[in-house]
């Protein structure tokens, strides 16, 4: 089942990227290309403000966390992440936005982050090494 989500992801992806392009004018670098690169400091900042915390052990932040979800210290230097799918920050940014889509089972609650504020998370997490 996960790897259907995890494929699933991707094409939705891809078909996002490809949407983007001007017929014709697709070439490997393009379609390749990453979406913007998030805000780490807006980012840190929307992990505090979407509790975060609550859950997750996160470096760089004061105070009590949590530990129903997998501690998140050397985030970026992991290949994988939520059983499986490739750390980069468009797979990364999509499953923060939907995490269910990845796994059902999944415990980690959809909590309405968008695609700006999915950018700006993934920046401040691929920081975390």
């Amino acid at each position: 089942m996960k790897t259907i989500a995890i494929a699933a992801l991707a094409l939705g992806l891809f078909a996002r990227c490809s949407a983007e392009i001007p017929a014709g004018q697709a070439t490997p670098a393009r379609v390749a290309a990453p979406a913007a690169a998030g805000d780490a400091a807006a980012g840190k900042k929307l992990i505090d403000q979407y509790a975060c915390l609550s859950c997750h052990k996160i470096p760089g932040f004061e105070g009590p966390q949590g530990s129903m979800g997998p501690s998140l210290e050397a985030f970026a230097t992991r290949k994988a992440i939520a059983g499986g799918i490739p750390n980069e920050p468009q797979t990364v940014a999509a499953y923060l936005q939907n995490p269910q889509a990845v796994d059902p089972q999944n415990r980690m609650p959809p909590l309405g982050i968008t695609e700006p504020e999915a950018r700006d998370i993934t920046a401040y997490l691929l920081t975390l090494k």
